[in-house]
């Protein structure tokens, strides 16, 4: 009890404090004009270096990526212009490890709960180059260790690219929907742990790790879906649900 006294006191007296100071609180300033809620900072990635970090801005000329000093948050560099190149609006992107290119995902679409699949467009910061990952929207696309190749998962299958001679490998041939996901986990493993992606560069970018999951004899689920028009689509997956046999990985 004496506690709720002490806090109910100290809680009116900052209340008259700040009546005084700042005079008198109106319901419009907290909801209205939103005076009192806290300013937020959007992402940032951190650069090798410790001192910059690097986010994204909007502009006129369209979306920037910029390199910042932590130091005093000033602006050192814009890495990236999307204004100098004819591309869609960025989504999200990825520096690689040797901060010498930036992988651009525009045109995302989302699947299940985080899982997404998009465009992917690869920006060379040293030659002020672009070049398009794949004509595909494509899932989980990720630099090599040493940032000359990209891996990602398309129709359920793996691919690598070589960014320096643009050719493209499939290095999984057996994925089928409903049946066999490569580097890609199946519904439940995301909504129930988070997984997502499931490939992973060694690190002298060589070899790649991936889980397979059979989901063969998980039972068939079908979902109305609506995005607009009169009728809605169907869409069947696999959902295991208690006590029905999962996927085997």
């Amino acid at each position: 009890m004496m506690k709720k006294i002490i806090l109910l006191t100290v809680s009116i007296l900052i209340i008259k404090t700040c009546l005084a100071q700042e005079g008198n609180i109106t319901l419009d300033d907290i909801w209205k004009k939103y005076e009192f809620y806290p300013k937020n900072f959007s992402k940032l990635n951190s650069m090798n270096d410790g001192e910059h970090y690097i986010k994204i801005e909007e502009s006129k000329e369209g979306q920037k990526i910029i390199k910042y000093r932590y130091r005093d948050g000033k602006e050192s560099l814009t890495l990236f212009n999307s204004g100098e190149f004819d591309i869609p609006k960025i989504n999200r992107y990825e520096l690689s490890d040797n901060e010498e290119k930036i992988l651009l995902a525009t045109k995302t679409e989302n699947i299940y709960r985080y899982s997404k699949k998009s465009i992917f467009f690869i920006y060379n910061i040293k030659n002020n180059t672009i070049q398009q990952l794949s004509e595909n929207k494509v899932m989980h696309a990720t630099f090599s260790p040493q940032g000359d190749k990209i891996a990602y998962v398309y129709d359920n299958n793996i691919y690598i690219k070589d960014i320096i001679n643009k050719k493209t490998q499939q290095i999984t041939i057996d994925g089928k929907r409903n049946h066999i996901i490569n580097g890609s986990s199946d519904w439940v493993y995301e909504e129930e742990f988070a997984l997502v992606s499931c490939i992973k560069w060694s690190p002298d970018g060589r070899n790649i790790a991936y889980y397979k999951f059979d989901e063969s004899n998980v039972k068939e689920f079908s979902m109305d879906l609506f995005k607009g028009g009169l009728y809605p689509t169907q869409e069947v997956f696999k959902y295991p649900k208690a006590g029905e046999e999962n996927s085997v990985v």
